[in-house]
């Protein structure tokens, strides 16, 4: 009889264990099929002529480095464009400690500065970071003017310029301090993340000194964006730097407006936000139809959205 109860225990324990495993594997799917990610084919718009199969080399690069996997196949022929495209337009590139060649020509192998686990560990937490500022911008819509103006705005409100040495994009987002240059990419990666087309520029201020500024398209026009500035001037509350023609920019000082791979910018010469030129308060309407713009004058202007 006891062997019986033993032999029904047993049975019942290895059972239990069994139900556990099986529900401890469908959390861990369910974990990972709801765990945010980043958009891993969007890039900085000036490299928008390379080839469809190093932006998509490119975009395994980056699904491995979130991973903090070592190894991405692809043909060799393309690397130079591959890491041109990954140190210029993916900020976890600072996760990154060396990309090498493989010998049998088969793809690359990654070292990291860090271990496997504290890497996916920053990256999740980038990650879901970004998630959250594009779905806070997008307020549940698809006008992308207003994901341009809240991302705007989220980002001259949430940092501060300093001048401290080797700043990365990554860090400006993750702590909220950058230069100039890093500012503008925070802005120009969140809206590649957006599904919009940006570019990180440089540019000359009045000094000669470098600066930084973000080229996007809305509904098929460019527009210069100046996030560190509106920090600067207007705490990043306001949008006087918002949406400028190239004119706009030249009236502020700046000038030479290239982009990362050196070749000239084009020139933004729509003046559909001019009105913001003389804002020092906004709002979006409830609808995302319109943007309401008051100006110095304490004047109310209206620009469709």
């Amino acid at each position: 009889m006891a062997k019986k109860i033993l032999s029904v225990f047993l049975c019942a324990v290895i059972a239990f264990a069994f139900t556990s495993c099986a529900d401890s594997k469908n959390d861990s799917k369910e974990q990972s099929e709801n765990k945010p990610e980043l958009v891993y084919n969007t890039f900085d718009s000036a490299y928008s002529s390379y080839d469809a199969s190093a932006v998509s080399a490119y975009a395994d690069l980056c699904k491995a480095v979130c991973a903090g996997e070592s190894n991405v196949r692809f043909n060799l022929g393309m690397f130079d464009n591959v890491m041109q495209l990954f140190y210029t337009s993916f900020p976890l590139n600072v996760l990154v400690k060396d990309i090498k060649k493989n010998d049998d020509g088969s793809g690359i192998t990654i070292t990291y500065k860090y271990d496997k686990s504290e890497v996916i560990k920053k990256s999740d937490a980038f990650t879901k970071k970004i998630n959250d500022i594009v779905k806070k911008s997008k307020n549940g819509g698809e006008n992308e003017r207003v994901f341009a103006i809240n991302a705007y705005n989220y980002t001259a409100s949430n940092t501060k310029k300093t001048d401290a040495e080797n700043q990365t994009v990554y860090n400006t987002i993750m702590t909220g301090e950058g230069s100039a240059q890093t500012i503008a990419g925070m802005l120009s990666f969140i809206l590649r993340q957006g599904g919009l087309t940006s570019s990180q520029l440089i540019a000359s201020d009045a000094g000669g000194a470098g600066w930084g500024v973000c080229l996007a398209e809305l509904d098929g026009e460019n527009y210069l964006f100046d996030p560190a500035t509106e920090t600067i001037v207007n705490g990043g509350k306001q949008l006087v730097y918002f949406g400028m023609t190239t004119e706009d920019a030249q009236k502020e000082g700046l000038s030479d407006f290239i982009y990362t791979n050196k070749a000239e910018a084009p020139t933004c010469d729509n003046p559909y936000f001019d009105t913001c030129r003389q804002c020092k308060a906004w709002e979006i309407s409830d609808d995302d139809k319109a943007l309401l713009i008051t100006q110095n004058n304490d004047e109310i202007v209206q620009i469709a959205l």
